[in-house]
């Protein structure tokens, strides 16, 4: 999140994982480590749109979806919801 304090941006991810127990959060980022951390799902667009659990997000997917040579980073945001 660009302009937030880290305890307001902890907050703000921690309302995002309570609404999503009662309906569909949708949070649109760059940063896949992030969101991540926060959904069950991962939709990636580029010129296709691929729907991804969590679970198998990886680097070598991201790679294959958009052609380009990345890493994924733990950004540490763990939380305890079961989706």
């Amino acid at each position: 999140m660009v302009n937030l304090d880290r305890v307001t941006e902890q907050k703000l991810y921690a309302l995002f994982r309570q609404l999503s127990q009662r309906m569909t959060v949708v949070l649109v980022s760059h940063d896949v480590g992030v969101v991540a951390n926060i959904a069950d799902r991962v939709l990636c667009v580029n010129r296709s749109v691929a729907v991804h659990p969590v679970s198998e997000l990886t680097g070598d997917v991201i790679q294959a979806t958009y052609g380009e040579e990345v890493a994924l980073v733990d950004h540490a945001h763990h939380h305890g919801h079961d989706h």
